[in-house]
């Protein structure tokens, strides 16, 4: 298939919103069988785990397409998905963000030892050092030998910094 110039009006002519699911059905059949009008549109990437969809011969990140059929433009910045569920394209589960406000609502990193983001062991003091960054500045939340003191003032530090209360979350 040809490349579309994906607009607003193509997409509305292709798609359906339903925005109480965040799912789009196709309106129109196609040559594909699982493209058929009536049937959900799209399937999760295994790679980056978000929801896809081809349109207009080419794929899209189903949150963007949500943008763009609602707004009438793709968004110039990162869509955040506030619950951090990758495939709940809901558009009140969505705004537009910029890097920095994307990383403030992201999940627990794999390699963490702690078990908690921004909190983490400091030999040299033999306490729990709290931290956070925010615009290239790191924030020092202090230094505890109780755990569950750290984990209060690294909360305190992110709520003062703006974080996500699902920052570093295992959602």
């Amino acid at each position: 298939m040809e490349r579309t110039e994906l607009t607003q009006d193509y997409i509305k002519s292709q798609l359906e919103y339903l925005p109480e699911d965040g799912i789009f059905i196709w309106k129109v059949d196609t040559n594909y069988k699982d493209k058929q009008k009536g049937n959900k549109a799209g399937g999760v990437d295994r790679t980056t785990g978000y929801e896809r969809i081809a349109v207009g011969g080419r794929q899209y990140y189903t949150h963007r397409l949500v943008w763009l059929y609602l707004y009438g433009s793709f968004p110039t910045g990162l869509i955040d998905h506030i619950n951090q569920c990758k495939i709940d394209n809901r558009v009140e589960n969505l705004r537009e963000i910029d890097k920095a406000g994307n990383a403030r609502n992201a999940k627990r990193p794999k390699d963490n030892t702690s078990g908690e983001v921004g909190v983490c062991w400091c030999p040299r003091l033999n306490k729990w050092r709290v931290y956070a960054s925010k615009d290239k500045k790191q924030y020092s939340g202090g230094h505890f030998s109780d755990f569950t003191l750290a984990k209060e003032a690294r909360d305190a530090l992110h709520t003062k910094l703006g974080f996500s209360p699902l920052h570093g979350s295992e959602v």
